[in-house]
């Protein structure tokens, strides 16, 4: 099966969801619009279902993917998107199932600020070392990568050109915000919302 651009997405019957936790709003949402076209969709959080090496937990070094290849077992998915690239995605591709990636950011400039920031002794180098490896092999192995912005559509094809690639935006659904009391401020202002999982952001 092919999956050269976002609309493919739809000639999916079943696809399994793996992803981070804190991202679970956006593809919750994601799942139940394709769930309105009658697709099947399930959403896992990837490192529950497989992690491998590295880990924090000494277990996971040794996991024999029991529950990834139940939950494939079970599920029986037609492709699998994730959101980032893990042991899990690899995963996928060793199973030789239809991987699809989701890109939200600049993966490699990431990279780079964090060995220059964070990363500088060579215990912690050899982790960045280990999520390049699984994330070069989540890329290679994806059959499309779906950046989220055609700055990032054009980011990858620097580092993957042969690889199809198509922009997948995530919007933002007013319905699903609410109002709270907030802070009186002096106007006019500018606020900007992120989150503050890359270094450099929050700086």
């Amino acid at each position: 099966m092919k999956f050269n651009t976002w609309k493919n997405l739809f000639f999916v019957l079943r696809l399994l969801i793996g992803g981070f936790p804190s991202k679970f709003f956006h593809l919750k949402e994601f799942g139940e619009k394709l769930g309105k076209k009658g697709h099947k969709c399930k959403l896992v959080t990837d490192t529950d279902i497989f992690s491998g090496f590295p880990s924090r937990h000494l277990k996971d070094w040794f996991d024999n993917k029991t529950k990834f290849k139940k939950l494939i077992s079970e599920f029986s998915p037609d492709a699998i998107f994730i959101d980032r690239q893990t042991n899990f995605g690899k995963a996928v591709i060793e199973e030789k199932i239809p991987l699809l990636i989701h890109v939200r950011g600049d993966f490699w400039a990431e990279m780079k600020e964090a060995k220059q920031m964070l990363y500088k002794y060579p215990p912690k180098r050899s982790l960045i070392w280990f999520k390049e490896r699984v994330a070069h092999t989540c890329f290679e192995g994806a059959n499309t990568i779906f950046p989220i912005c055609q700055y990032l559509r054009n980011v990858v094809e620097q580092h993957y050109p042969k690889k199809p690639t198509s922009v997948l935006y995530q919007g933002i659904t007013p319905e699903n915000w609410f109002h709270t009391e907030g802070m009186k401020l002096k106007h006019p202002c500018v606020g900007l919302v992120q989150g503050a999982v890359v270094f450099k952001k929050p700086k």
